[in-house]
């Protein structure tokens, strides 16, 4: 019933979906009425709770796996996955040196104060890492990055959660006044 009259081909699709037909201003504008939809159909705490969420994987240096990560959150926490999905748009091309700096940052400090250093240096000790060059240098940063990122997430979910919650119950209201004054109206 909700499909395309002409069926679009895989290589349509995937220049739809690098460069959007409609424009980015568009697109944008589609993404908000489609959050306004969902926020007004969801609890106003799932959604809040997903936009929250959505900062929060931001956040995570596993750069793969962030929708198996936002798929279990929104089924333990019951958070609105489509507004999480949104809401992990901050974390982007652009964005995600700054964030990934900012978690390895965290985690060198927790290392420091849990540890004494951030080198890590009791990880050194085992044989089979001894033989990965590699891993002195970028194991040890993500190593630092996967202790800091949930401090750093969780800190945000909980500054953000209370701004998101107000938020769409302002839209929510806004829009049962606004549908109750155009049924009243159709009735007069």
């Amino acid at each position: 019933m909700f499909k395309r009259k002409n069926k679009r081909g895989r290589l349509a699709a995937t220049k739809e979906m690098l460069w959007p037909s409609m424009g980015w201003g568009r697109y944008f504008k589609f993404l908000m009425a489609k959050l306004k939809r969902i926020s007004i159909s969801s609890t106003t705490e799932s959604v809040a709770s997903g936009l929250s969420f959505g900062w929060f994987i931001s956040f995570n240096p596993m750069l793969g796996t962030h929708t198996f990560w936002m798929l279990g959150l929104a089924w333990v926490f019951n958070a609105n996955f489509l507004a999480m999905m949104i809401a992990s748009l901050v974390g982007n091309i652009w964005t995600f040196p700054f964030l990934l700096w900012t978690s390895l940052q965290v985690g060198e400090f927790i290392a420091m104060m849990l540890f004494g250093d951030a080198s890590l240096s009791f990880l050194q000790n085992i044989a089979w890492l001894q033989e990965m060059s590699w891993f002195r240098d970028a194991g040890n940063n993500f190593i630092l990055m996967l202790i800091g990122w949930p401090f750093i997430g969780s800190l945000l979910y909980a500054i953000t959660y209370f701004p998101h919650y107000y938020l769409v119950k302002n839209v929510k209201e806004a829009y049962q006044k606004r549908k109750k004054e155009k049924h009243e109206a159709r009735n007069q």
